[in-house]
């Protein structure tokens, strides 16, 4: 378990950027005192999910006055500084690990749902109500998933689990029946680029830019808001993933073996840059039908435009095909080399003018 570093996903005491619904939710149920005794919050990367989580937990913990969470108290404080005792996160980090646990970096073991089971039996220690948030349900191993559903089954009072997914597919359906679901969906875009010219004040063009490029993810849009680096660390990944198409087989085994390196020690990024391309190549195939203005990527529109008229349909959705079994290969613990090499060897050929 770990204390979370909230810096990306959590929002000024305004407010949390969207999900009005489930903010309606949570509130409306929490002061009927019909809060569920588990949740799990499902939704793409950087929507918002441990934002929410946190809100929840300084909710049920907050000591202010008026409508809880204060963002005042010290119970707000420490939750939202990641030193609350009685909120932990439970995720794939190394932290409190068991030996158990050290075989695979990529899931949570069963080492640490012990753990949780041995502080669920405790008493809150600070605050009036313990909190733990599983960061990667779709991430539990089997065991592990098994040993959590008997907690879930029973909960003792004082205690309040919230699950957050990406992959609900993933899930042990007998967790989901257990566990009150709530979806957060991703921010329109111009709601979102309105919102960091407003709130952060970012310069209306930028703003556009950034909210394009996330997706309407509103955490990665706000570290990218403030970061410089965020952003040009996706256009620089970009720009290599374009080059591509320009690089011999050589060429590409050598980016391949690159990958496969990182993804020794950052598989995550591995998995971003994967996506990327994915993104990449699916603009292209709005580029082809003529919806250009409408792609991800518009700020690269020369190279979508350029690179739409070098393949033919059938070969960008093939390969799109072909990066999504590449990826399912590297989550089934294929050798990584052999998996991206195998990717680049499906490259697709420029079609011949005329």
């Amino acid at each position: 378990m770990r204390s979370v570093n909230t810096t990306q996903e959590t929002l000024p005491s305004t407010g949390i950027i969207g999900h009005a619904g489930a903010l309606a939710l949570l509130d409306r149920s929490r002061e009927a005192g019909r809060l569920a005794h588990a949740y799990i919050f499902v939704g793409p990367r950087h929507v918002g999910k441990m934002a929410l989580a946190l809100y929840l937990a300084k909710s049920v913990n907050c000591q202010g006055e008026g409508r809880p969470p204060c963002d005042v108290c010290s119970q707000c404080r420490r939750i939202g500084s990641g030193w609350h005792v009685d909120v932990q996160v439970i995720d794939t980090s190394s932290e409190g690990e068991s030996d158990e646990d050290k075989t695979d970096k990529t899931r949570i073991g069963i080492g640490k749902v012990r753990e949780l089971q041995r502080q669920v039996s405790l008493r809150p220690y600070e605050g009036v109500c313990r909190v733990f948030i599983v960061d990667g349900a779709e991430l539990l191993t089997h065991e592990a998933a098994n040993s959590l559903l008997k907690s879930l089954e029973e909960p003792p009072e004082g205690v309040l689990f919230v699950l957050l997914a990406t992959d609900e597919t993933s899930v042990l359906p007998t967790i989901l029946s257990r566990c009150q679901r709530i979806e957060l969906s991703p921010m329109p875009t111009d709601d979102l680029a309105q919102t960091l010219t407003s709130r952060y004040a970012v310069q209306e063009e930028n703003a556009r830019l950034i909210a394009r490029l996330s997706g309407g993810c509103t955490g990665w849009a706000i570290s990218a808001a403030q970061d410089d680096s965020v952003l040009g660390a996706r256009i620089d990944s970009l720009d290599v993933l374009i080059e591509l198409a320009d690089s011999d087989l050589e060429g590409r085994f050598q980016y391949a073996s690159k990958l496969s390196q990182l993804y020794s020690n950052d598989k995550q990024g591995v998995r971003d840059l994967m996506d990327l391309w994915t993104l990449w190549w699916r603009d292209l195939i709005l580029t082809w039908a003529g919806q250009g203005d409408v792609a991800t990527n518009l700020h690269r529109n020369d190279k979508l435009e350029e690179q739409s008229l070098r393949y033919s349909l059938d070969a960008i959705q093939m390969f799109i095909k072909r990066i999504k079994e590449a990826r399912h290969y590297l989550e089934r613990n294929v050798n990584p080399r052999t998996a991206l090499e195998w990717l680049m060897l499906g490259f697709p050929e420029a079609q011949t003018a005329g």
